[in-house]
């Protein structure tokens, strides 16, 4: 059997080169989890795995976009 989790903590950062206010990430948390089996000798094996298990929201990149609403 194979049960994992794991969980990854980004603290506040601007996440633009201009350091615009409006581009501050907030601090966040991702949680991936991993859970499984496997047949006798290792012949076989299932998997179910979840990443962003808690759905959080984040922004990986964040720049100014013109005449858009």
């Amino acid at each position: 059997a194979l049960f994992y989790v794991d969980a990854r903590h980004t603290s506040e950062f601007n996440s633009g080169s201009d350091l615009d206010i409006e581009k501050v990430q907030e601090a966040f948390t991702v949680v991936n989890a991993r859970i499984g089996l496997q047949g006798p000798n290792g012949r076989w094996g299932v998997e179910l795995w979840a990443q962003n298990l808690l759905n959080e929201d984040f922004l990986q990149v964040a720049f100014d976009a013109t005449l858009q609403g």
